[in-house]
C-alpha cells in the first residue's frame, strides 16, 4: 500500500525575540500563528489557526502510520507544535523512529554531498524560497520581504482565518504545496541519500531539541567567572608563550572590536606539541596516545601522563583552558543578544559526524579494483599505506567545506579538505594544511607511487 504524504508548515511569531507578557521568551519555539498543508491524495492546499484543530490534525497524522510527514527544517516546526499545541514528543520520536518523517531541506543537502554539487557551488541556498526556484522555476522572492507577512504573523495572533488579509492565508498555503512538490523532484534521485536520509533527519530533530532549552547569561557574572579561571590558565600558558609553541594571534576572540586588548589571543603550534609529547612518551617508554585519525593526542589526559613537569600543568589546566579560549567568549557574545540568552545552533551533518575529507569521486582501491569513495560500503576491504588490506568500519558524509586541490609531480591530484592526511615518506602524517603553510613536504601516496608534492594548490 502505497503510503500517503502531508506536507505542512507552521507560521509563528518571529525567532529568538523578547516578546511582552504574558508570552515570554520562546528561543526556537517561538508561538504558532497557524497550521498549513497538502496532501498528496487531494488537490487543494488547506489551513488552520484554531489551536485545538491544529493539534487534531497533527495528532492525527502523528499516528497513522501510513502517513508520511514531510516538511523543509521540519525539526523547527516540530519543536514549536511540541511546546505550544500539547503535542507529546513520545509520539513525535515515534514518527521518525518509524522512518515517516523526511526533511526537503536536508535531502537536498545530501543529495548536493553525494553527487558533488557542494563542492561546485560551496554559497547554494538550501531555503524553501530557493529550492522552489531550482525545481519548479517559480519566483517567490516577493513574499520574503521585511514588510510580507512572512515577518509579521504575530500581527494575525488570535484573528479569525476569515479576516486574514489574502496575501496572507495564500503564504502558507503556498509553502506547504511547494514543499511537498520539492520533494516529489527529489524523489528523482532519491538513489543518492536514501541510505543516511533517516539518520540525518533524526539527528537534526535531537540536537534542534538542544538548542530550544536556552539558559538566560549575565555579562557581570561572565567577568567573575573568567577571573576565576584566567590566572591559572595564564601560568598554565606562560612557558608554552615563551617557547614559542604558544603563538600571538590578533583576530583570536572576533567577538571583541579591533583595538580591543581582549582580542588578541594565542593559537596553539599542535605540530611541535605533538612531537614533543612523542617524544616524552617515548623516552618513557610509553605508547604514544593517538587520536581516531592516527594523530598524536594533545587532549589534557594525555599531557597528565607526561614526565614534563609543564605538559602536565598545561593538561591540569586544559579544562579551563576551553572555558576561556571557547565557551566565555560565546557567553559574552550571547550576553549581548536574543535576550541574553545563549541560543545555540548546530550544523547537523557537522556535528554527527558525517564529515567528508574527500572528493565524493576519489578513486579508492579495493579488492574489487578502484571505486567512487561514496561507493564503499561498511565491510568492503581497502588497500592501506601499510600494503594490506583492512576492513571498512564505518562511513562518512560530509558537510560542506572548502576543498583544496594538490598536484603531484606524477601528474596525478586528489581534491579534499584541509584536514585531510596524507602519508609522507619519513612515516608520518601531515594535512593539506600543513602543506598550505609548507609547500615543500614529500608524501608517499602507495600504492599509486606519488613521491612529491608539487607547490601548486588551489581552491
Amino acid at each position: 500500500m502505497t503510503k500517503r504524504l502531508v506536507a505542512w508548515d507552521t507560521e509563528t511569531f518571529l525567532l529568538n525575540t523578547e516578546y511582552p507578557e504574558p508570552y515570554g521568551y520562546q528561543g526556537q519555539a517561538p508561538i504558532p500563528v497557524c497550521l498549513s498543508w497538502r496532501r498528496s491524495d487531494r488537490k487543494r492546499n488547506e489551513i488552520s489557526n484554531r489551536p485545538g484543530f491544529m493539534t487534531d490534525f497533527l495528532m492525527k497524522w502523528l499516528n497513522d502510520d501510513q502517513c508520511v510527514m514531510v516538511g523543509h527544517n521540519i525539526a523547527y516546526d516540530f519543536g514549536v507544535v511540541a511546546k505550544h499545541l500539547d503535542i507529546p514528543l513520545q509520539l513525535v520520536f515515534d514518527k521518525y523512529n518509524k522512518g515517516l518523517v523526511r526533511d526537503t531541506m536536508l535531502r537536498e543537502i545530501l543529495l548536493d554531498l553525494a553527487t558533488g554539487e557542494a563542492v561546485k557551488n560551496p554559497g547554494k541556498q538550501y531555503s524553501l524560497q530557493a529550492l522552489t526556484q531550482q525545481y519548479l522555476g517559480k519566483d517567490t522572492s516577493a513574499d520574503k520581504g521585511e514588510d510580507a507577512w512572512r515577518m509579521r504573523y504575530s500581527e494575525l495572533y488570535g484573528v479569525p482565518l476569515k479576516d486574514w488579509p489574502e496575501d496572507a492565508v495564500r503564504y502558507p498555503k503556498d509553502d506547504a504545496e511547494h514543499t511537498l512538490k520539492v520533494f516529489a523532484h527529489q524523489q528523482k534521485h532519491k538513489q543518492w541519500f536514501q541510505a543516511n536520509e533517516l539518520a540525518q533527519t533524526r539527528a537534526a530533530m535531537d540536537l534542534h531539541l538542544l538548542a530550544m532549552n536556552t539558559p538566560r547569561v549575565n555579562a557581570e557574572q561572565i567577568d567573575i567567572f573568567e577571573q576565576a579561571h584566567i590566572g591559572f590558565v595564564q601560568k598554565a600558558q606562560a612557558p608554552f608563550i615563551a617557547k614559542g609553541i604558544l603563538k600571538p594571534n590578533k583576530h583570536r576572540y572576533k567577538q571583541f572590536e579591533k583595538g580591543d586588548p581582549r582580542r588578541e589571543g594565542y593559537s596553539m603550534d599542535t605540530k611541535t606539541l605533538a612531537k614533543v609529547v612523542q617524544r616524552d612518551y617515548e623516552r618513557q617508554g610509553l605508547e604514544v596516545p593517538k587520536t581516531p585519525k592516527g594523530a598524536v593526542s594533545l587532549a589534557g589526559d594525555t599531557l597528565l601522563a607526561c614526565s614534563n613537569r609543564l605538559l602536565r600543568e598545561y593538561g591540569e589546566a586544559a579544562g579551563d583552558i576551553k572555558l576561556v579560549d571557547a565557551f566565555i567568549p560565546g557567553l559574552r557574545k550571547a550576553a549581548g543578544s536574543h535576550g541574553s540568552r545563549a541560543t545555540t545552533r548546530y550544523g547537523v551533518i557537522l556535528k554527527t559526524g558525517r564529515t567528508s575529507c574527500v572528493k565524493f569521486d576519489t578513486p579508492v582501491l579495493t579488492e574489487q579494483g578502484y571505486k567512487p569513495i561514496w561507493q564503499l560500503k561498511v565491510g568492503d576491504k581497502v588497500w592501506t599505506h601499510k600494503r594490506r588490506w583492512r576492513p571498512v568500519t564505518e562511513t562518512y558524509i560530509y558537510e560542506p567545506q572548502t576543498m583544496y586541490r594538490v598536484k603531484f609531480s606524477t601528474g596525478a591530484e586528489i581534491t579534499c579538505t584541509s584536514g585531510h592526511k596524507m602519508y609522507t615518506t619519513d612515516d608520518t602524517w601531515i594535512t593539506v594544511e600543513d602543506l598550505l603553510n609548507d609547500r615543500k613536504q614529500t608524501l608517499d601516496k602507495r600504492p599509486e607511487e606519488y613521491r612529491r608534492c608539487s607547490e601548486t594548490l588551489q581552491t
